[in-house]
């Protein structure tokens, strides 16, 4: 008897933020079901290192920092050899669209530089400064969004501690100030009871 085995496939997802899930923030393909590859894939990877490894973990610990996790929806499930190029083809839709993907930017331009680099010493001359790609990875205007994107939570957390350190530092002066005119008055007690003539000390000390 042939066994037939069933034709194995893959998940084309997208992560949304919790707090916009009209856009898109990553798009991505699995084996696994959608949410193992969150919690044991993307959660686990955002955490692995000291520092963020790309824009999508620094996204992800972002959100973790704040209490929330990204929402995981499925978009395709195709076979395997269809899933790279349907993953590929759902990011340049998106893309269009104006979703602020984190997909690999970072790997594109290693990517890009290690062809400029193999290509120029394939013709023998010195590869092109990557200082000229980073300039232009820098100055578009969807970079310049997802950095604002990912900024802004961050300078709003930064306003909040300074405005409630400002309070406490408030408080801390009234109190100091509280105390000062305790010292005083204590002082000021003391001072009076040292003055008071001989037979005034001995009557309140029977009494």
């Amino acid at each position: 008897m042939t066994v037939h085995n069933a034709p194995r496939q893959a998940t084309i997802y997208a992560l949304h933020d919790p707090g916009d899930v009209e856009h898109i923030c990553y798009i991505g393909q699995t084996r696994q079901t959608p949410a193992r590859r969150l919690t044991s894939g993307h959660l686990h990877e955002a955490r692995r290192y000291k520092r963020p490894h790309n824009r999508k973990d620094a996204w992800l610990r972002a959100l973790e920092d704040r209490g929330d996790r990204p929402v995981i929806r499925v978009l395709e499930v195709v076979s395997l050899g269809e899933a790279n190029h349907a993953e590929k083809r759902l990011i340049e839709e998106h893309r269009e669209q104006g979703h602020p993907l984190l997909n690999g930017a970072w790997q594109r331009y290693r990517q890009g530089r290690r062809r400029i680099v193999q290509a120029s010493l394939a013709r023998g001359a010195s590869p092109a400064s990557p200082a000229d790609n980073v300039t232009s990875l820098v100055q578009s205007a969807a970079v310049h969004a997802l950095v604002e994107q990912l900024v802004a939570p961050l300078v709003a957390h930064l306003e909040r501690t300074q405005h409630d350190l400002g309070a406490v530092r408030e408080e801390l002066g009234h109190e100091r100030g509280r105390r000062e005119v305790a010292e005083r008055e204590l002082q000021e007690l003391r001072r009076a009871r040292r003055t008071r003539p001989w037979w005034v000390r001995l009557l309140l000390r029977e009494h």
